[in-house]
């Protein structure tokens, strides 16, 4: 490999990590969905529950979300809102977000007739 394939690997790596790109974004929701629709309920209830706001006595809002995720993405409602009362919410933002992400990433193939942009 050259030079020049290592830095765009190192790029894109570094891109998909910091959700830098609309295109990074874009692939980022779809994995998070994607994950979420491979996990079934009888995985994910295996896994402990530990927080560090647990300990301290602190309600968390983010308890039990990848679970509710999970739940929703197989379309089990009512598991869902026994895990999480906000996954509607967080579930219509990450819908609403990938199909932004889409239409941008649509819009920047029509203009420039490439998927991804390698910035130097």
């Amino acid at each position: 490999m050259g030079r020049k394939t290592l830095k765009k690997i190192k790029f894109f790596i570094l891109d998909l990590l910091s959700f830098d790109s609309v295109q990074a974004r874009l692939i980022n929701l779809s994995l998070i969905l994607l994950l979420s629709l491979t996990l079934t309920y009888d995985k994910v209830k295996y896994i402990p529950v530990r927080s560090i706001y647990s300990l301290l006595g602190i309600k968390a809002y983010s308890i039990g979300m990848t679970r509710a995720l999970s739940c929703l993405m197989h379309i089990d409602i009512k598991q869902a809102l026994e895990f999480n009362k906000l996954i509607i919410i967080v579930f219509l933002v990450i819908m609403t977000l990938w199909i932004i992400n889409l239409v941008k990433c649509i819009k920047y193939y029509k203009k420039t007739g490439k998927i991804y942009s390698f910035r130097k």
